[in-house]
């Protein structure tokens, strides 16, 4: 009969690895989620794909399904509710990235949170972008319950 030596060990890692990520926290997405933007006079969408970050208090949307090739990423100095200005160089930026694959940059504007808890965030933004293709554009839109991790 064979001894398992590393029973043990195998057992103490599965336990380990199951308790780590059942304390991910994993918020889904309401009925009432959506994330919408306006840019260059046309109106886009994410695919129920939006998220918000607390380590970085940074949201991102996507009209894909892989939130890592997103299409906006507001980054903020909290997510606390309120009015966030955005200036060239200052804590609170917004990146957008058109269907082209062109970088454009808020250089003003305002993004606003108008609601926060642990686990979703809403509000909106409206906001002047240079860089990529030209500029300056406008770029608004607004999210609601837009789930945190």
């Amino acid at each position: 009969m064979k001894k398992l030596f590393f029973t043990p060990v195998v057992l103490f890692f599965l336990s380990f690895i199951l308790l780590g990520t059942s304390a991910c926290k994993k918020t889904e997405p309401t009925a009432a989620s959506f994330f919408k933007w306006t840019f260059d006079n046309t109106t886009l969408s994410s695919a129920g794909v939006h998220k918000a970050f607390t380590m970085s208090s940074t949201i991102l949307a996507t009209k894909g399904s892989n939130i890592l090739s997103f299409d906006i990423s507001i980054s903020l100095s909290s997510f606390n509710a309120g009015t966030y200005t955005i200036t060239s160089g200052g804590s609170n930026s917004l990146l957008y990235i058109d269907n082209s694959g062109n970088n454009y940059n808020a250089t003003s504007g305002t993004i606003n949170i108008t609601s926060s808890s642990a686990d979703y965030i809403s509000g909106n933004f409206s906001v002047t972008l240079t860089g990529g293709a030209g500029g300056p554009y406008p770029l608004a839109g607004s999210f609601v319950d837009t789930p945190i991790e």
